[in-house]
Parts: C-alpha cells; sequence; structure tokens
C-alpha cells in the first residue's frame, strides 16, 4: 500500500434513539498539522484538522452526547455553520462543498430535495419487503456513506458474485390501491315509493320495469282519510265565505249608524276563525299529498272524493314492485321502489392504515366480478370520517356513470384507486435500494471494479419500483441483483480483497 493508500474507519453513530450506522472513508494526511495556538501536545488531531476534544470522526460518542443542533437541523457536534473549525474535519474525508461551504451531506442548496419533505410527501407510507417503514426517510445529514467506494480486485469478481446491472429509467409512474368494492344505487336517484294516506288500491299503473317520468301516476288509492281531508276543505271554504259576508254586513250596518262596533268586532273574530280553519283543511290535504289543483277545485264548487294518486319523485325505472290492486295498505308502506340506474355509486373498503393517502378526487376504476372485464371509471367524492369497528376499513365513494346500464346494483368487485401519478420520474427497482442503518441508498457502477453508494430520496412505489425524488439521474447504472452483497462491504470491510484498497 502507497504512502497515500486509504485509510478505512467504521464508526457507528447513535443519534437520538435510532441506530445510524455511517462507514467513513478518511485519508491520512501527508503532513502533520500544526497545533492550535496553546494546545498541549496530543490535544490537537492531526489527521482531521480540529481539536481532539472536537473530532467527532476519532470520538462518534460526541454526536449522541451532544445531541443535535436545533437551529440547522443536524448534530451539534458536526455543525459548522456555528463551528466553523469543524469544516476541517469534512475536508479530511472529502466532505465538502466549495460553491456554499458547507458540508456535501449537508448542502441543501445544491441538493433542494434533500431537505424534509413536504407535509403532502409525509403522508406517502411506502411498505418495505422487510416489513419496515423506512422507505419514506430522507437521508440523513450526519451519514457519509455516500464518500465511500467498494473497489473490487478484478472485474471478474463482479460476475462471480453475481452482480446484476441495469440502468435508471425515467417513465411515467402511478401508484395505485386495490380494495374490495361493490356498486350501489345512488342514493339521490333511489325511492321507496309510499302513499301518504292508509287506503286501498283501486290500480296501478307502473309495472316492473317501466320507465318513468317526474310527476307520472304509478297508483291509485281510494282513501277515507283523503275524504275526511276534502270534505274539510268544503265546509271550510263554506263558513269562511259566510263569515266574510257577515262581516262586511256589519261594517256597512256600523258606517250608517243602525250597528254597534262590539258586533263589527264579533264578525271579524268569526271570519278570522274561518279562515285559520280554511288554511288548516288545506294543509292537511296537501300533507296527505293532493295536489294544489285539487284545492282550487273544491274551494270552486267541486264535490269532494277520495282518491288519492301517488307520482314518481323523479325520472327513472320501477325496480321493484309491492302493490297488489285491492290491497289495504297502511301510510309510509312501501309500494314500490323507483331508481335511476344511469348513475351509481361504489362503495369501496379502504384498510384502515391506508386511508390517509385517500382522497376526494382521486381517479378510481372499478373492476366487477360478472360481467368479466367489465370496468368503469369514476372519481372519488367522498371519504367516510370513520372506521368500521367491525372490518376495521374505511368507507370510500366513487360517482360512476352507467348510462349503458352494465352495472347492477349490489355487484362486487375490485377498486384501483390511483394514489399518486406523475408523467415523467426516475425509477429504479425495489431490489436496487438498500437500507444501510440510515438512509436508503443504490449502487452506481463507477467502472468495471469500483461502486458508490449513492444516498436517495424515495418517493412513492409499486410492487417492482420505487420512485427516486433525489440522488439519481435516468439513465445512471445501478446494481440490482448483489447490492445487498454491496451493502454488507460497506458496514464490514472489503469484499474480492479491496473495498477501500486501490492507488490514487
Amino acid at each position: 500500500m502507497t504512502k497515500n493508500a486509504l485509510l478505512t474507519c467504521a464508526l457507528v453513530l447513535l443519534l437520538g434513539g435510532m441506530s445510524y450506522r455511517v462507514v467513513v472513508i478518511a485519508r491520512r494526511g501527508t503532513s502533520p498539522r500544526a497545533h492550535a495556538p496553546g494546545a498541549a501536545p496530543g490535544e490537537w488531531c492531526d489527521e482531521h484538522g480540529v481539536a481532539e476534544a472536537d473530532c467527532f470522526v476519532c470520538s462518534p460518542a460526541l454526536v449522541q452526547a451532544r445531541g443535535a443542533c436545533a437551529e440547522h437541523g443536524v448534530p451539534a457536534a458536526m455543525c459548522t455553520r456555528c463551528r466553523p473549525d469543524l469544516a476541517a474535519v469534512f475536508r479530511s474525508v472529502g466532505d465538502w462543498c466549495r460553491e456554499h461551504a458547507l458540508p456535501e451531506s449537508q448542502c441543501t442548496p445544491c441538493r433542494p430535495a434533500r431537505a424534509p419533505p413536504a407535509p403532502e410527501r409525509s403522508l406517502t407510507v411506502v411498505h418495505d419487503p422487510t416489513g419496515a417503514d423506512r422507505s419514506a426517510r430522507p437521508p440523513s445529514a450526519a451519514c457519509l456513506t455516500h464518500t465511500l467506494r467498494v473497489r473490487l480486485k478484478t472485474p471478474a469478481v463482479a460476475r462471480e458474485v453475481g452482480l446484476e446491472v441495469v440502468a435508471a429509467e425515467r417513465r411515467p409512474f402511478r401508484e395505485v390501491l386495490t380494495c374490495n368494492a361493490r356498486v350501489a344505487w345512488d342514493a339521490d336517484r333511489f325511492a321507496h315509493v309510499a302513499a301518504r294516506a292508509p287506503g286501498v288500491i283501486v290500480s296501478v299503473a307502473a309495472d316492473l320495469g317501466r320507465r318513468v317520468a317526474p310527476g307520472d301516476v304509478l297508483l291509485t288509492l281510494d282513501s277515507a282519510a283523503v275524504g275526511e281531508a276534502e270534505t274539510a276543505v268544503v265546509e271550510a271554504a263554506a263558513l269562511a265565505a259566510l263569515w266574510a259576508k257577515n262581516h262586511a254586513r256589519e261594517v256597512d250596518l256600523a258606517g250608517r249608524g243602525v250597528g254597534t262596533l262590539r258586533a263589527v268586532v264579533d264578525a271579524e273574530t268569526r271570519q278570522t276563525e274561518a279562515h285559520v280553519a280554511l288554511v288548516r283543511a288545506r294543509q292537511r290535504l296537501l300533507n296527505l299529498g293532493v295536489e294544489a289543483g285539487r284545492l282550487e277545485a273544491l274551494e270552486a264548487g267541486a264535490r269532494p272524493g277520495s282518491l288519492l294518486t301517488v307520482k314518481a319523485p323523479f325520472a327513472g325505472e320501477v325496480v321493484e314492485r309491492h302493490a297488489v290492486v285491492g290491497e289495504v295498505v297502511q301510510a309510509g308502506e312501501a309500494l314500490l321502489v323507483v331508481a335511476d340506474a344511469s348513475r351509481m355509486w361504489a362503495l369501496i373498503d379502504v384498510p384502515e392504515e391506508e386511508h390517509p393517502r385517500v382522497r376526494p378526487g382521486q381517479a378510481v376504476v372499478v373492476t366487477v366480478e360478472a360481467p368479466r372485464g367489465l370496468a368503469v371509471a369514476g372519481k372519488l367524492d367522498w371519504v367516510s370520517p370513520a372506521v368500521d369497528p367491525r372490518t376495521r376499513t374505511v368507507t370510500a365513494r366513487a360517482v360512476l356513470d352507467n348510462q349503458d346500464g352494465r352495472l347492477r346494483a349490489h355487484l362486487f368487485g375490485k377498486a384501483r384507486v390511483t394514489l399518486h401519478q406523475e408523467d415523467d420520474v426516475v425509477l429504479v427497482p425495489r431490489e436496487a435500494v438498500q437500507w444501510e442503518g440510515c438512509c436508503n441508498v443504490v449502487f452506481v457502477r463507477q467502472s468495471d471494479t469500483v461502486y458508490e453508494p449513492r444516498k436517495v430520496t424515495l418517493g412513492c412505489a409499486t410492487p417492482g419500483a420505487y420512485e427516486v425524488l433525489d440522488g439519481l439521474e435516468a439513465g445512471e447504472p445501478i446494481v440490482t441483483t448483489g447490492s445487498f452483497l454491496l451493502k454488507t462491504e460497506i458496514l464490514k470491510g472489503s469484499i474480492g480483497a479491496g473495498c477501500c484498497e486501490g492507488e490514487e
């Protein structure tokens, strides 16, 4: 090994309650640095250019002991903005951004996406194949993994250990959540039609399957309650007319000095009472479902009757019939069901742990079990604020167009909710991403024998790939099969006689 050979120092940094493993490759200085003024021999770290008491490379326990810098979001023992003299340590290990005078591992101006993710991104929960939710974490600013290089002894070693390399791709990306779903009637277009008064059915005008328009007569009842109400309207109208005439007569007499004021007031009182009784009789008849035109006819002298017609509330189809001619029915009893099937609902059972990512406005495709292959697109318009205590799911609702009538209520199927969609993102295979203790890394091939561990910020995921938000460019060659082996080497030593050996 030459005079300028690399010296490997493996440091384990414990930050807070989380274990961060950092493997640092440092260069041994070719000449000792001058001691600080007043520093006794042994108090200055010649290798890293800082006082021994502040050298976090030689004394990794300093990182945990001094905690975090609340102002800058990095370990206090590694904050060059509070302690400019610590810059020498980062320069000594090749971790320095000259443009912004910051450690490269902490330089968010160069790579803004390394900054803490926005709140909306923090809702993205990606499940790592190992079962740990680590892929949503941004890279640690204190991690120096990116300064390492895995150097193989010969190109043949890569073939012997089975390393496979592919290029990172840039292509459209969509993350989909698949849930159980069931088709239901649109509650705004579904009605149990009932009579408002008890009676006997005398005719049914709408049978099963009939298309109806708003106001179409569905059936007719003979109701004693309607007969009494119509009679009451006729009586109240006659009394009101009588007392109106009496009041006018008393006013005329009083005006000629023949009548008394008391008689006028009494007549006016009776007129008011008659008017109130008429209003009450009218309202009762309207409440039974009789139209206003019938009221006008009764007050104009028509004979009272007892027939009550039940009409369609909106356009649709009769999908259920419980009415039979001659049957005695009660008020509120469902006689027919009218539904408009041109628009349906899909009720989607979202797993409890996934509901934070499901929001109104997201696109959804519902595929039903029968007929096979039938898929209908729609959008979510509501997500329940409650979790079902039995199934531990959250109900979401999508509105589906059903103009062709192929959807049927109560069908079961699957709903694919689009949680995240981008037209152009960098994607890498899942097996290319490794968790090395504090960061997600991919290994980029620099040559046939040199591989660089690259810290990456991950976004969403598909079953086979991760979206990379920062740390990697499209087209860069990355290791897929065998990346785990490279990870173990940056943590423990060398592979094929040379993780860190090599000439400068």
